[in-house]
């Protein structure tokens, strides 16, 4: 009787236990061993079940997939993705990470945080400068030359910048210089001019040079607020170390734009597809970067440049042919401006013209600007490439200037005004390059001024290695000139014997050779030739070296002067 209630008890609990997990059975595959999960009920004594003769049921074991449910039991909360970084700045970051944070792209130094959203463009640059006036007469001792006409060795120039660019948008320069000073302008503001006044960084004093803050918001409009240099002329529109010659020539820097860089707004873009039409607009302070703001009034200045022929290739001749015209109108307040008018002078510093002289009676007597200032011109630029890669580039601009002037006595300047009076003329050059090995090297920066900018996302390609350091070597051969004619009393006072009316003709003839290495060196020679006819007389009021007794008292009378300079300049 055991034995069968003991079998009748193993039954039982086996249909219980269906029962209870009230699920589908699954039957386990051949040759496996089914896994068998305890039951959630208290656990069952283990029973000792003896063979018996009788048939027992299959055995079968529930799913182990499904565990049963209860309102207690832990549930699984999704986590949401990690959403992407934001976008680059630069799209720099985007290509691979293999751009550094600081390095050297196309010759340019160039420092970068690890997001790409600050980069930094240090630059410093050096001029030197060995000058002679082969020819000149013995000055020594002379008021006003002192030895500056015999040979000297110089620091022209040295300047100091750091440029960067903020997001996608904003980008800045700030620069100083020592060496900045206007060519012509004295050494300490409370000293007069004397015969010469050559610009170079011996006088200690430091001045801004470019120090900007752009917003490119279009192709089409872009802004750039500081002081820069004024939208008028294409060579004045070049950078200082772009240049073919040491200076600019004689008719934009001494006479077409006196104060080549002047504090304000400046609007630009480019107006139609393929460079057709650039424009640059601004309103400035008028007054240049060495009396800031001396009066209220504005200057508004405006060039507008085209290349008709881009579209037609590189194939074409005059694919990078430029036209341009340039304005610039402007006024001088009388009761605040106390600044001579700007002098005319040699790129090495010999005074040609002095805006001013002694009256009969010992004074000083100051040519001052006052009233309208007004100038209009064009510009063009012819680049040939010609056979074997050589290259040939024409460039020549010519502007009329119209400023009026009034004259006043030491003392009384802006208090009493003697007469009124106007210089007007015409400045005219033109400039020929020729690239016999190499080709240009500062092509790009000839006439455009643009925020600094290093194009990281192509570091390694083909369009890279193209951008790397060009060199070549440059003869260049120039022609300018002034033609001018300054009247003391045309606007109203009396002129007297001692007033000084009449002409302003000067030529400068000239041309050199150099070699270029990119951006960071360039060594060369420069010859130019200073020519005033009738100099020191009623038909010129130009003044030559040879109008100028030398140290026996005699003049020579000669109506040329001759300078030779050699420059080297290195930076990065």
């Amino acid at each position: 009787m055991q034995c069968h209630a003991s079998r009748l008890t193993a039954v039982a609990l086996v249909l219980f236990a269906r029962v209870a997990w009230a699920e589908e059975p699954v039957v386990a595959p051949p040759g496996a061993a089914a896994p068998i999960e305890p039951s959630t009920s208290a656990p069952a004594a283990p029973l000792e079940v003896a063979p018996a003769p009788l048939s027992t049921p299959a055995v079968v074991v529930p799913a182990a997939s499904t565990p049963p449910t209860s309102d207690l039991a832990p549930r699984v909360i999704p986590v949401p993705s990690i959403p992407p970084p934001p976008p680059a700045a630069f799209a720099s970051l985007d290509a691979g990470g293999g751009v550094p944070l600081a390095g050297i792209e196309g010759g340019e130094v160039f420092l970068r945080d690890a997001q790409d959203r600050i980069r930094l463009y240090p630059s410093a640059r050096l001029s030197l400068d060995l000058a002679a006036t082969p020819g000149a007469p013995d000055l020594v001792g002379t008021e006003g030359a002192g030895a500056l006409l015999g040979p000297s060795f110089y620091v022209r120039r040295a300047l100091f910048e750091i440029s960067g660019e903020i997001g996608a948008r904003l980008a800045f320069t700030v620069g100083v210089e020592l060496g900045g000073r206007r060519i012509g302008s004295p050494s300490d503001e409370a000293a007069s001019v004397g015969l010469v006044a050559m610009a170079n960084a011996h006088d200690g004093r430091l001045l801004p040079a470019d120090v900007t803050v752009s917003y490119r918001y279009r192709r089409w409009l872009n802004l750039t607020a500081g002081q820069q240099l004024l939208p008028f002329s294409s060579s004045n529109r070049t950078a200082d170390d772009a240049h073919s010659l040491p200076e600019r020539p004689l008719a934009i820097r001494a006479f077409a734009v006196p104060w080549h860089r002047d504090l304000g707004l400046t609007v630009w873009g480019d107006a139609a597809p393929g460079e057709y039409l650039h424009y640059e607009l601004g309103v400035f302070g008028g007054d240049g970067y060495e009396h800031v703001l001396a009066d209220a009034l504005p200057e508004f200045a405006g060039r507008i440049t085209s290349r008709p022929f881009h579209a037609l290739g590189e194939g074409f001749a005059l694919s990078k042919a430029r036209i341009g015209f340039s304005a610039r109108v402007g006024s001088r307040d009388p009761e605040r401006v106390a600044y001579d008018l700007a002098n005319v002078t040699t790129g090495q510093g010999w005074v040609l013209w002095q805006p001013g002289y002694l009256d009969p009676l010992g004074r000083r007597t100051h040519v001052l600007a006052s009233g309208l200032q007004r100038a209009l011109g064009g510009e063009l630029r012819l680049p040939f490439r010609l056979p074997g890669g050589r290259v040939l580039d024409l460039q020549a601009e010519a502007y009329h200037v119209s400023n009026d002037t009034r004259e006043a006595v030491t003392g009384f300047l802006t208090s009493n005004t003697e007469r009124l009076g106007r210089l007007a003329g015409v400045g005219w050059y033109g400039q020929l390059s020729f690239w016999c090995c190499g080709g240009p090297v500062r092509d790009e920066a000839i006439g455009t001024v643009r925020p600094r900018h290093v194009d990281l996302d192509r570091r390694g390609s083909d369009a890279a290695r193209g951008r790397e350091v060009r060199r070549g070597l440059e003869l260049v051969a120039i022609a300018s000139g002034i033609h001018a004619r300054y009247e003391a009393a045309s606007r109203g006072g009396e002129a007297t014997a001692s007033s000084p009316s009449g002409d302003l003709v000067v030529y400068q003839l000239g041309g050199g050779a150099q070699y270029w290495l990119g951006r960071h060196f360039r060594g060369g020679v420069h010859y130019a030739a200073y020519l005033a006819p009738d100099a020191g007389s009623d038909a010129n009021l130009a003044l030559m070296p040879g109008n100028v007794p030398d140290r026996s008292g005699v003049a020579s009378g000669s109506p040329a002067m001759h300078e030779l300079t050699v420059r080297v300049q290195a930076g990065f």
